[in-house]
């Protein structure tokens, strides 16, 4: 924030709270406005707004403003409406709103024609401008090669080139060619050595590349150069983890989740984290905080509460981990899909007559069909549970048989045989082997030592005879 601003914004603060009478240009008020946004000061922004209406009803800057805030929520036609109303509607705010309205719904060449429009026959240093905001714009709504078009175009001496080279290296980022996004991040950094946020985003890509020893050292410039960069400090946590460099990372990340209380991200990773080396206790208390913090909509929900459920049921808390992982019926999740789940966590964890009850509600309820049914007996089978879950085995094996045979019939057949029941066991392999040859040799094939199915099926008579 340069020194102007600041100055500006204590006095805004001063003026606004004292409730004293005051004028303040409408550029002036905006660019506070755009800092408030930036820092999250919502409350703080709407009340400029506010202000700035009063004062400036008719200001072009102070109108457009108004009308991003409503886009943002959502309200294209509210927004529209305020950008209509503006007295020059060939102004290059009003222009660069009908082009994002367009790029937004896909008319790419419409927006890049009315953009080509307003430029004049020949190109001067402010022309770039324009290609500088479609660029941007472009990137915004994930078109990178398009946004990289206007870019390149623009020359290397314009005034704003280190905001070329940042969204060039996005562009390239976000299209996962990592080498030529650290070349601009590189370009950015001879433009400014001691910008903290080039720094971070640096590293940001290198993570990307696995490159975790040269990430760590580009997050130390940037925090040396900017103590509290709460990115720098994010990715150092991430990198030194991906190194197992856990002590380092824990430290960090501490400090980092003092930097930002409510960034849900990296307290899930710590969780895991310490989960994942046997620190199950300190691991639940972080995830759980993590939960608190996610959004309800976010996708990491679902991660959190199954992260959740594994550590209760490590500390023995196995009622609750049931009720954890059921909440997230709520999110569409299918209930037999959550007792699966449940099921198999009890399974790697040795919890084999836990596992057992919960595949028993699987079998029991109105929604278990095939698919079910077959994760179960491959989980029974991937953890070598035959005589512990009789019950369940002959369930399986009694099953009518579907037209065309199932992948069921293949691993009831290897539970029979485990069980030494001939009978159940040449029935299910007469059905599956139609379809499921493939699974039927794997099944048995190091055991009998052959993997040819006539072979197969003339050692199984041999044993029971």
């Amino acid at each position: 924030m340069n020194k102007y601003l600041q100055e500006a914004m204590s006095e805004y603060e001063q003026k606004i709270e004292s409730g004293e009478p005051f004028y303040m240009d409408a550029s002036t008020l905006m660019d506070i406005e755009e800092l408030y946004e930036k820092a999250g000061r919502m409350y703080d922004a709407e009340r400029l707004m506010r202000f700035a209406e009063r004062l400036h009803p008719d200001n072009e800057d102070v109108l457009v403003v108004k009308a991003y805030r409503e886009k943002d929520k959502g309200n294209w036609q509210q927004a529209l409406n305020i950008i209509h109303g503006i007295a020059n509607q060939e102004s290059r705010n009003v222009q660069l709103f009908y082009a994002e309205k367009e790029v937004a719904s896909g008319l790419l060449d419409k927006a890049e024609q009315r953009i080509n429009d307003c430029l004049p026959a020949t190109m001067t240093e402010e022309s770039y401008d324009w290609y500088l905001d479609l660029g941007e714009l472009f990137l915004d709504y994930g078109f990178q090669h398009r946004a990289l078009k206007y870019l390149a175009q623009i020359p290397q001496q314009y005034q704003f080139a280190g905001r070329v080279k940042e969204l060039m290296a996005d562009a390239y980022f976000q299209l996962q060619e990592y080498d030529k996004s650290i070349d601009k991040a590189n370009q950015l950094i001879d433009l400014d050595p001691y910008n903290a946020t080039s720094w971070a985003q640096l590293a940001d890509i290198q993570q990307k590349k696995q490159l975790y020893a040269e990430s760590v050292q580009s997050c130390d410039y940037a925090l040396a150069i900017d103590s509290n960069n709460i990115k720098a400090m994010g990715l150092k946590v991430f990198s030194l983890f991906a190194q197992q460099r856990d002590d380092e990372a824990m430290k960090w990340c501490t400090k980092y989740m003092k930097q930002a209380p409510n960034d849900y991200t990296l307290r899930m990773y710590m969780g895991e984290r310490l989960c994942s080396i046997g620190n199950t206790h300190d691991s639940l208390k972080i995830l759980q905080e993590a939960l608190r913090l996610c959004p309800i909509e976010c996708p990491d929900r679902i991660r959190l509460i199954t992260d959740i459920s594994y550590a209760l049921i490590c500390n023995e808390q196995y009622d609750e981990a049931e009720e954890m992982l059921i909440s997230t019926c709520q999110l569409g999740n299918s209930i037999c899909d959550i007792l699966l789940q449940l099921g198999n966590s009890y399974l790697d964890l040795h919890l084999n007559q836990k596992a057992i009850k919960t595949f028993e509600k699987v079998l029991s309820h109105p929604q278990a069909n095939e698919q079910a049914i077959a994760s179960i007996a491959q989980y029974l089978v991937q953890a070598n549970c035959f005589k512990e879950a009789e019950n369940i085995w002959y369930h399986i094996a009694k099953r009518p048989p579907s037209i065309g045979g199932s992948i069921i019939n293949a691993y009831a057949a290897w539970g029979m045989y485990q069980l030494k029941d001939k009978d159940l066991l040449l029935a299910n392999l007469k059905v599956a082997i139609p379809s499921f040859i493939g699974i039927i040799v794997q099944l048995f094939g190091s055991t009998l030592q052959t993997y040819n199915i006539s072979e197969i099926i003339l050692k199984i008579e041999q044993e029971f005879n």
